[in-house]
C-alpha cells in the first residue's frame, strides 16, 4: 500500500494508547501513587526527581493565587494594590527562569538548526565515521553556545533575584 502507518508515531497518541492499552493502568497506578505520597506526606516521588523544574512550576501558580486570595500586605508596601503587583511580578519572573534552553531568545538559533541539516559524514583516515563540519557551521555553532550561555546566566541572575525578594517577604507569604 505504500502508507507509512506510523509517520506521527508519538509516544502518547491516540493510536499509542490504543496498540497499548495497559499504559492506562499503568500510569493510573503511578498517578494514584503520586496523589497519596502528596496527601500524606506533602510530596511525592516524582516531583522529587526533577525538584528544579517542579519549584519553579509551583513557585509562580501559588504566588498568583496568593495574589488573588490575600486578604492583607505587609507593613512595607504602601496599599494591599502594590503587595498584589509585587507577587504578580514575582511569579512572572519566577516562569521566565522555567526555559531552560532559551531558545526562543537565542537569534543563532535557526541559523545554528540549518547548519546542524548541512553536516556531512564522512570517514577519516581510519575509516571511522566523523562529521565533515565546515566553517560556516563552526561560526555559527560558536555564536550559538555562546549566546546560550550568555542567556543561561541571564536566567540565573534573574532566579537569584526572585529568590533574593522572595527571603525578603518569606514570612509574609501567607493568606
Amino acid at each position: 500500500m505504500g502508507l507509512n502507518v506510523f509517520k506521527d508515531y508519538q509516544g502518547y497518541s491516540r493510536r499509542w494508547m490504543i496498540t497499548h492499552p495497559w499504559l492506562y493502568f499503568k500510569h493510573g497506578y503511578y498517578n494514584l501513587k503520586a496523589a497519596w505520597q502528596r496527601a500524606t506526606r506533602g510530596y511525592a516521588d516524582r516531583d522529587v526527581f526533577d525538584l528544579d523544574m517542579y519549584l519553579l512550576e509551583l513557585l509562580p501558580a501559588t504566588l498568583k493565587q496568593l495574589a488573588q486570595t490575600s486578604h492583607g500586605h505587609p507593613c512595607s508596601f504602601k496599599s494591599y494594590e502594590e503587595w498584589t503587583e509585587f507577587l504578580y511580578q514575582l511569579a512572572m519572573d519566577f516562569e521566565k527562569c522555567q526555559d531552560d534552553e532559551g531558545n526562543d531568545e537565542n537569534e543563532y538559533y535557526d541559523d545554528f538548526m540549518k547548519s546542524l541539516n548541512d553536516i556531512k559524514w564522512k570517514r577519516d583516515e581510519n575509516g571511522c565515521l566523523a562529521w565533515d563540519t565546515h566553517e560556516h557551521h563552526d561560526k555559527i555553532s560558536k555564536l550559538y553556545y555562546d549566546r546560550m550561555i550568555e542567556i543561561r546566566k541571564e536566567r540565573q541572575k534573574l532566579l537569584e533575584d526572585c529568590f533574593a525578594r522572595t527571603a525578603t517577604y518569606f514570612h509574609n507569604l501567607w493568606d
